[in-house]
């Protein structure tokens, strides 16, 4: 019975905060609306005078951090020689000499190849 009463009175406690938060708010409310569109109003409750910051204070700023001079990296490419000429082309007889030379030479060790296989195996 007693949890009853206490939930009673809380109950009412309740709705007479909360009607005060109303009425509390609506007074406000009123307060703020005779105030007109062209009339600054400042941060308050409408009964007050705004209270506005003081002045700033100018402080100077922080020293800039030092600056630490490090050596140029190096280049991205050292030639320690003299790099090769650059060969746009060559020429397709050139080519054909050098590839019939590889024939020949590839024939020749084939057949000493052949020679020596031939003088070992005696076939």
């Amino acid at each position: 019975m007693a949890n009853i009463e206490n939930a009673h009175s809380t109950s009412r406690a309740k709705r007479i905060s909360g009607s005060l938060a109303v009425a509390l708010a609506v007074g406000l409310s009123f307060a703020h609306a005779d105030a007109s569109a062209h009339v600054s109003v400042g941060i308050g409750f409408g009964f007050a005078p705004p209270v506005y910051a003081p002045a700033p204070v100018y402080v100077a700023p922080p020293p800039p951090p030092p600056v630490y001079y490090a050596p140029p990296p190096p280049p991205a490419v050292v030639y320690e020689t003299v790099p090769a000429p650059v060969v746009y082309g060559e020429d397709w007889r050139e080519r054909a000499w050098r590839e019939h030379e590889w024939r020949e030479r590839r024939e020749w060790r084939e057949r000493q190849e052949y020679e020596r296989r031939r003088a070992y195996y005696g076939y």
